[in-house]
């Protein structure tokens, strides 16, 4: 498990963006703002592949 650090935008809060990887990708993960700092939780488990890292990589891309 893994808390990593997404850049901040404006008027783009972390639920939109979590809601948005569900929505229009079917990726299901927690983004939370704390203060100044917005982050994601990743968490691989044996079902995860490299392949669905690389998805969550390009698709963090279009939504951020």
């Amino acid at each position: 498990m893994r808390a990593i650090p997404l850049p901040t935008s404006e008027g783009v809060t972390a639920e939109v963006i979590q809601a948005r990887l569900w929505n229009e990708h079917r990726i299901e993960i927690p983004v939370h703002d704390d203060g100044d700092l917005r982050l994601m939780r990743l968490s691989i488990q044996a079902y995860n592949s490299p392949a669905d890292v690389d998805r969550l990589v390009s698709v963090l891309t279009a939504v951020l």
